[in-house]
């Protein structure tokens, strides 16, 4: 039984992050413009592909899985060990999953980057759910982001 509660301790924890948390994060990691993608287009993606939580999990018609806050895809960017993969991010899908997103974040640059990175994903799920949102103009996304956070007290 104590086993069994140690290994349970020592397990990553997902975080599911309040969109003021991630703005700020996301900002300080060098998101916001990032190859022509506002930090509006990031919230909106992470909101409507994982609801914020790191810990968000789907699979796709192909089988294929998407892991962690952006579904991060395991065919190309991520490996799981059971399915092939080019794993261009050179991550392992289940590190995408805990509460800290700084893997997820380099992998979403290199994807990004790459020729047929983001574009084409992003480019759909900003016209099919972003644009009615109109983050960038957001009272509540700037002021999350005019505001001096310390990450510490969050």
């Amino acid at each position: 039984y104590r086993v069994i509660c140690v290994i349970i301790l020592c397990l990553p924890r997902a975080k599911a992050f309040g969109r003021c948390q991630l703005a700020h994060l996301l900002q300080q990691e060098g998101l916001d413009s990032y190859r022509g993608y506002s930090l509006a287009d990031w919230l909106c993606m992470a909101f409507y592909e994982s609801n914020f939580d790191t810990a968000a999990k789907s699979i796709n018609a192909d089988s294929s899985t998407n892991f962690g806050i952006f579904q991060i895809n395991n065919q190309l960017w991520c490996t799981d060990e059971r399915s092939p993969s080019e794993n261009l991010c050179r991550v392992s899908c289940t590190d995408l999953l805990t509460s800290d997103i700084t893997d997820d974040i380099i992998c979403a640059k290199r994807i990004v980057r790459h020729p047929q990175g983001m574009d084409a994903c992003m480019k759909a799920i900003l016209s099919r759910t972003c644009e009615s949102m109109n983050l960038d103009n957001s009272p509540l996304l700037s002021a999350a982001l005019n505001h001096p956070w310390n990450l510490r007290q969050l």
